[in-house]
């Protein structure tokens, strides 16, 4: 287990919550950790949890940290037993991994947590079954309550506000048919957008998007946001502007790159340009404030470089920001929560040769180490990873993420090398921490490390994506084997030391 993982700060930024290795068992069993932090911070020492649970018979697997003092535990056991719930489930005993939430308070008393969401989801038969249920919105204006939503039977959903301190629920809405909910404005969690799947002829299926009609209350089909499922155009409602009505999109509609625009529903147009566009990498999200002075405004943009990174636009922000990446330079820096005055910021820094570590900035100019999530690491130098690209025997240039061997530098002798294919294959590599551990193993150990970005990857732009289909086992393959020769033509690797090594689709 991790010494720390899954940290975060409450909106009030009076308590941290995270789960640690439990001190005594040698990094074999989780524990639930708390950290008050609304006093005075001596930030010359690590910051250390006010309290720990351990996890008994379970392993905790995540935290949140919620409004009001109360906070979120996910926690998986082993079980066994007839479930119907998982496949070869219902007809005899299977041994298998359940998983369940739990709720409580920053007591962190075993007492106090309870497996049952304000009665919604879990199930009563033996408690083999996941939760049915899920948090769509902590509606941050009202800190008391949640939206969760139910799965039926046809998998629609059914829609409660629920009140976290008398655990009472208020019905709001089901989703109807294969119209289902999208977008939920953060401020009372009603449905802003809602997108339907229907078959059309052609043996393929259309995706329609309806936008919510403030004069009317009634949700018009937009046009312009519908499109068929072969064409894989990405199209995300990503907010409302309460000022204009207009809403945020990210599409890859009219670019390679999906990019950032404002969308009007009175005139059904795109804006002329878009809001944020990043030359080589996909825009992701839009950044919205969540606090009271702040609310809905648009504080960034995030992007899939190597990493997932954030293009600050809020100058409070930015200059956090910009203040962080100079302490800390060469780390990715990702923020697990914010008080509303941003006196206290939990923030977190990581790299491809640097686990992640947790930090609280305080006032602004103070930082309290909280601690590595694998300070064992520090023991050893590992390889550094970096964006490259090689080009394909057809021309088509591939992006890739090269991992020297640890401590080998351009111009010494080629080494041994593995080429590393993710899964999917519609999904791809980042260059952060690679918490798997294979591509440190192998860079500690000698070994380069490539993973191809190879035709049919998403997230890289649909020309890089289009470019697979068809193409299993054959250009897809190709690409493997380019990136291979690419290494020895660089230097890097011998070219009879070479080996190709994978999981999921990467294993084939």
């Amino acid at each position: 287990a991790p010494a720390l993982n899954s940290l975060s700060m409450s909106s009030e930024g009076d308590f941290i919550v995270g789960l640690v290795a439990m001190p005594g068992t040698d990094n074999q069993e989780t524990a639930l950790a708390v950290w008050d932090i609304d006093g005075s911070i001596d930030v010359s020492k690590p910051l250390l949890p006010s309290r720990i649970t351990p996890a008994g018979k379970m392993d905790f697997i995540g935290a949140t940290a919620m409004s009001g003092g109360r906070l979120r535990v996910r926690a998986k056991q082993t079980w066994t037993g007839a479930t119907r719930c998982i496949e070869g489930g219902g007809a005899g005993s299977v041994k298998t991994v359940i998983r369940k939430e739990f709720f409580g308070d920053k007591s962190i008393n075993p007492k106090k947590l309870t497996d049952k969401f304000a009665g919604l989801g879990n199930s009563d038969a033996g408690g083999e079954c996941p939760a049915n249920y899920s948090i769509v919105s902590q509606l941050p204006l009202e800190p008391d309550y949640v939206i969760a939503r139910t799965r039926t039977a046809d998998g629609a959903g059914d829609y409660y506000k629920v009140n976290m301190k008398t655990e009472k629920k208020e019905f709001l809405f089901r989703d109807a048919g294969e119209v289902r909910v999208g977008y939920m404005n953060p401020r009372d969690g009603k449905p802003l957008s809602k997108q339907e799947l229907q078959p059309i002829v052609g043996n393929d299926y259309e995706i329609r998007t309806y936008l919510l009609n403030a004069e009317t209350g009634n949700f018009d089909l937009e046009e312009p946001l519908t499109y068929k499922a072969r064409a894989r155009e990405r199209l995300t409602v990503e907010g409302r502007d309460e000022a204009s009505g207009k809403f945020y999109i990210t599409t890859d509609k009219f670019t390679d790159k999906a990019a950032v625009y404002l969308y009007d529903a009175k005139t059904n147009e795109f804006s002329k340009e878009p809001l944020f566009a990043h030359p080589d990498f996909d825009a992701v999200d839009v950044v919205l404030g969540t606090k009271p002075h702040n609310f809905n405004k648009v504080l960034g943009f995030r992007y899939a470089g190597a990493a997932v990174e954030t293009f600050w636009i809020d100058p409070e922000y930015k200059s956090i920001d910009d203040g962080l990446k100079a302490a800390f330079p060469g780390k990715l820096i990702s923020y697990a929560g914010t008080n509303g005055n941003l006196s206290r910021v939990l923030f977190m820094t990581e790299s491809s040769d640097s686990p992640p570590a947790y930090y609280l900035l305080i006032d602004k100019s103070k930082v309290a180490v909280i601690g590595s999530s694998r300070p064992w690491m520090s023991n050893y130098k590992l390889g550094k990873t970096d964006l490259v690209y090689y080009t394909a025997r057809d021309g088509l240039s591939i992006p890739a993420l090269l991992t020297p061997a640890a401590g080998w530098k351009q111009g010494d002798s080629p080494r041994p090398a593995i080429v590393l294919p993710h899964g999917g294959p519609w999904a791809r590599d980042f260059a952060d921490y690679d918490s798997s551990g294979w591509v440190q193993f192998f860079a500690t150990r000698g070994y380069h490390v490539i993973q191809p970005q190879y035709r049919g990857s998403s997230g890289w732009g649909k020309t890089i994506w289009f470019a697979g289909d068809n193409q299993w086992g054959m250009a897809m393959q190709d690409d493997k084997d380019d990136a291979a020769a690419w290494l020895v033509s660089e230097g890097y690797a011998k070219q009879d030391a070479i080996a190709i090594m994978g999981y999921s689709y990467g294993g084939f």
